[in-house]
């Protein structure tokens, strides 16, 4: 019966080589598992303030939970959530700026959360391969990355990236099965791109994008097909490619400077671009 909880708060810098204040770890092995990191730490930037949490299970009931704060922490915060087998979970949230999330779940049920604050800088990686899937990744600033892989069974992916998105990026690759992914960025105001790349059986994606000088990407390979991408403030670019069985597309562009292109090969077709 796994159980663990590590509660670690520090007001002062780190004295050791790591340049970590507070490092969290916890390692299970099977059955019930379950287990939770909660760290504080100090909200200035001074060299060692840095958090550095990994929360591993291996097999059977998993759930995790990590929650890092320190809100400007130097040289950053890291996070690593490895679940192997079986029920699976994760809710991972950090503040501040300079923050890296890695999330990687293996099979069956599933399931992530990642909610970041911070204002620049962020970084989200979600890897789910068997089963059920899911994933909910959240970022607000700028300079941040999301990217998130989903391969086998029911699949779905949810990304959000909103308040000044300048230079952020946010790629979905999902293969066989469900599939279905929602890109949002809102904001943004330079150097922003959604790409989402899915392949065989539901596939469906959705991304909306408001603010400046933007552009999404959706490559869609057999099945179900049909891509939504709604863009609106100047200078952004869309761009579809559809292969195989169901196809279907619309592009919505309000706005000046954008530009749409799609290109679909095989089976049902049918494209909408509009443009105001």
């Amino acid at each position: 019966t796994n159980t663990a909880s590590i509660d670690q708060d520090s007001d002062g810098p780190a004295t050791v080589p790591s340049g970590y204040t507070l490092n969290g770890r916890i390692i299970q092995n099977g059955e019930g598992n379950s287990s939770s990191i909660l760290q504080r730490g100090r909200p200035v930037s001074t060299a060692g303030s840095g958090l550095t949490s990994r929360n591993e299970q291996i097999g059977d009931f998993n759930t995790s939970s990590i929650d890092q704060r320190a809100n400007n922490a130097d040289p950053h915060s890291d996070t690593d959530v490895i679940q192997l087998g079986t029920s699976n979970d994760s809710i991972v949230v950090q503040r501040g700026p300079n923050e890296d999330i890695d999330v990687t779940q293996d099979g069956t049920n599933n399931l992530s959360n990642v909610n970041q604050g911070g204002i620049r800088d962020l970084t989200a990686s979600v890897t789910q391969t068997g089963d059920d899937h899911d994933s909910d990744v959240q970022q607000k600033g700028e300079r941040n990355t999301i990217t998130v892989n989903q391969s086998g069974d029911t699949q779905t992916s949810v990304v959000t990236q909103e308040s000044g998105t300048e230079d952020s990026t946010v790629d979905v690759t999902q293969s066989n099965s469900g599939n279905t992914s929602d890109v949002t960025q809102t904001t943004a105001t330079a150097g922003t791109s959604a790409i989402v790349d899915q392949s065989g059986i539901g596939d469906t994606s959705t991304i909306m994008q408001t603010g400046t000088t933007q552009s999404a990407t959706v490559l869609q390979s057999g099945m179900g097909g049909t891509s939504t991408i709604d863009q609106s403030g100047s200078t952004q670019t869309a761009m579809l490619t559809q292969s195989g069985m169901g196809n279907s597309n619309l592009m919505t562009q309000t706005g000046t400077g954008h530009s749409a292109t799609a290109v679909q090969s095989g089976d049902n077709g049918m494209s909408s671009i509009l443009q105001s």
